[in-house]
């Protein structure tokens, strides 16, 4: 009777859900991101730092692609974009160089994060299968589910 439309809570549950989306399409999208975000960040004032958003291209590559080499170069990617914009400000060397690290520690941090919520889900996951299989397969030998 009343067609059923995705909601904003079950988009957004695929989209944090490790495995749900294509790597293909994840990685893509990612790496154009992060080259927009780094042409938006070359274009405003050096007052105006963009650097929150590149976290979540970073963590939609390391929930949702399974090779770490992936991960790496979007990872190294989103440095250099951040270094190429601390280096184009006028601030002093010092305090470039501590941002930078600041920065680069902070999204070292996301993809270990991420990938270490990855690895838990799909083990969780792996898991609840193979007790539900073993658990049933047990009930059938002892005659319960006969």
């Amino acid at each position: 009777m009343f067609k059923k439309y995705p909601t904003i809570r079950s988009r957004i549950g695929r989209l944090v859900t490790p495995g749900s989306l294509s790597e293909r399409a994840v990685s893509i999208a990612s790496i154009v991101l992060i080259c927009g975000i780094c042409w938006l960040d070359s274009k405003t004032h050096s007052d105006i730092r963009l650097r929150i958003l590149y976290m979540f291209p970073l963590a939609m590559l390391a929930l949702h692609v399974r090779r770490g080499r992936t991960c790496f170069l979007g990872f190294a990617l989103v440095a250099s974009c951040e270094a190429t914009s601390l280096v184009s400000t006028h601030l002093p060397f010092a305090t470039r160089f501590i941002e930078t690290l600041v920065a680069i520690t902070g999204f070292l941090l996301v993809v270990v994060l991420a990938r270490a919520v990855r690895d838990n889900y799909l083990n969780l996951r792996l898991r609840s299968t193979t007790l539900e299989v073993s658990w049933l397969s047990l009930k059938w030998r002892s005659g319960v589910l006969r």
